[in-house]
Order: structure tokens, then C-alpha cells, then sequence
């Protein structure tokens, strides 16, 4: 289990009036980094108090190794980073990912999937979603649209999202246009052959 650093936190209380009870509501208080925490800390003597008593309330706090499920502050998911891994073109299969750098507890993610007019659409039942992938198969122009993910955990959430447009293969045009040339060109020469003919048999 990966280790990490923890406070642990001591509500001391001073008082020259004999015995206190000191009370901390919680063991444990969880908050994102970043974030403002309150701590509440009371105490119950067990005489009442006397105008001339004096009370005084402090607190520390300690470094201590702690195991995952035992730390203080936890951390929101970083904003994700959305990825388009493979050709967008008809037929082929790709996945879009998803990932936040940061999170404490590790995020999850889910994919939602809107087609080109914005609307919401239900996933093909190819599709999978597992891990931050997802896996679109046997793609086409329908896959096309706007695809959002969503990183979360029990602290908050983050977004990203990809724009997919899957479009017909690439087609290699350099031969086709050598041969088109070359059918013109030879095309062009029987014309000249052929006048010159006509030429000659006038004169």
C-alpha cells in the first residue's frame, strides 16, 4: 500500500480548575487539498467554572506515515486529459482516453457519447468502457460527434472532452494521376499523328 503523509491533530486544552473533558467529534476529517476545514474541539469541566478561571484551547499537529485509508487530505481529480488513439476512418477500430494525473482517492471514469446535432445517443453495444478507454469498433460517419469524460471521486469531479469525425479512407492519388496523364498525352499524340495524315493527303 503506498504510503503517505498524515496529520495527526491534538486538541490541548489548559486549565487550572482540576479535570476536563475534552472532545473531538470525529477520528477522522477528510478535505480536498486546497480547501478550508474546520475542526471543532470542545471540553466539559467537571466542576462548573468560576469568573477567575482561566481556560486556554490549542492545537498541534504531527507528520506521521499513514496508510492510504488514514490520511487527512485527500486530493480532487486533476482536469483529465482526453486522447483520440488511431485513424478516424470508416471501418477501422480506436479508442478514445482518458486520464487525470492526479487523484487521492484514484478517480473513476465514465464516457458519454453525443452525435453531431448535440444530442444525447445510446453507445453502440460494440463499445466498451473500461479504465478511461474507450473502445470504438468498426467505426463510421453515425460514430461521429462530441464524446465527454468524466473523472471522479468522492471529493468532486473534473471533465474533458474529444471531438471524433470519421471520415472515408485516403485514397492514393498519385498513381490514378499518372495514369490519366499518360492516356492524355497519348491521346493528344494521335491527334497530331492523325492531322498530319490528313495534311498529306490533301497535298
Amino acid at each position: 500500500m503506498k504510503m503517505m503523509k498524515a496529520l495527526t491533530l491534538l486538541c490541548l486544552v489548559l486549565s487550572g480548575v482540576g479535570a476536563l473533558q475534552v472532545n473531538i467529534p470525529q477520528e477522522l476529517y477528510e478535505s480536498a487539498r486546497g480547501d478550508d476545514i474546520t475542526l471543532p474541539c470542545s471540553f466539559t469541566p467537571k466542576t462548573p467554572l468560576k469568573e477567575t478561571d482561566l481556560v486556554i484551547i490549542s492545537w498541534s499537529a504531527e507528520a506521521a506515515e499513514a496508510g492510504a485509508e488514514e490520511v487527512l487530505t485527500t486530493f480532487a481529480p486533476s482536469t483529465p486529459i482526453c486522447k483520440i488513439q488511431g485513424k478516424a476512418e470508416y471501418g477501422q477500430n480506436i479508442n478514445l482516453t482518458c486520464l487525470s494525473k492526479e487523484g487521492s482517492p484514484p478517480p473513476t471514469y465514465k464516457w458519454e457519447s453525443r452525435d453531431v446535432r448535440n444530442m444525447p445517443r445510446v453507445p453502440d453495444p460494440r463499445t466498451t468502457d473500461k479504465g478511461g478507454i474507450l473502445s470504438l469498433i468498426s467505426i463510421s460517419r453515425e460514430t461521429s460527434g462530441f464524446y465527454i469524460c468524466t473523472s471522479s471521486n468522492k471529493i468532486r469531479s473534473a471533465t474533458c472532452s474529444v471531438t471524433l469525425s470519421v471520415m472515408p479512407p485516403s485514397m492514393n492519388i498519385g498513381p490514378t494521376a499518372r495514369i490519366i496523364g499518360g492516356a492524355v498525352a497519348m491521346s493528344i499524340a494521335v491527334i497530331i499523328v492523325i492531322c498530319c495524315s490528313c495534311e498529306k493527303n490533301t497535298s
